[in-house]
């Protein structure tokens, strides 16, 4: 008898979105009379979930001579909230993080964005992060954390070289067999069998 239309119940917005009603009134009048109205309620998601990495660690071994533009790793989360605040964008934890990396927003490539050299750094490990956004404010409303580590690794690009690129030494002429001569040291940047000289 007072028109009002009250909510009675839990709802959940993932599991349905939408309820559609009629609603009906009736005059006591001989004979009565009615009509109806259709009202479209839409249950409207709150963030229910975080988003969750499907790893708290990421591994990657890459060569030095991997292109630029190529992507080394992907990584990814899941988000049961429906609707935007279900979607997970991907960031680095610290915006100043100084990698050669690329962290793509919404599908988690990560790509190599600048050459990289094993003999300056054999590796790279950093933070990064899932997050949901409220869309109308754009603020974090739910995040998970995951570790991203890279070893890089080596190629024969080092060549050897000799510690003095000129060596004078004397020999007398009646010096034994097995004399010792010159004592040359060389050496190789590279690692691994790629360094070790014959």
């Amino acid at each position: 008898s007072t028109g009002q239309l009250n909510a009675h119940g839990v709802f959940d917005a993932a599991r349905q979105g939408a309820y559609t009603l009629q609603v009906f009134a009736t005059d006591q009048g001989m004979p009565s009379r009615d009509t109806y109205v259709t009202i479209a309620i839409d249950i409207l998601s709150v963030n229910d979930f975080n988003p969750q990495f499907t790893s708290s660690v990421y591994q990657a071994n890459v060569s030095e001579s991997t292109r630029t533009g190529k992507s080394i790793l992907s990584v990814s989360a899941v988000d049961n909230d429906s609707g935007d605040l279900g979607t997970v964008y991907y960031r680095f934890l610290k915006s100043n993080e100084s990698v050669p990396f690329l962290l793509e927003e919404r599908s988690g490539d990560i790509i190599l964005q600048s050459s990289l050299d094993r003999e300056t750094d054999s590796s790279y490990s950093f933070a990064i992060e899932a997050v949901n956004l409220n869309p109308s404010t754009q603020q974090v409303v739910g995040l998970d954390v995951a570790i991203v580590q890279v070893q890089v690794l080596d190629i024969n690009d080092e060549q050897p070289t000799f510690s003095a690129a000129y060596s004078n030494t004397s020999l007398t002429e009646n010096s034994p067999l097995g004399t010792l001569v010159a004592h040359i040291v060389a050496s190789d940047g590279d690692t691994g069998t790629n360094s070790e000289l014959t």
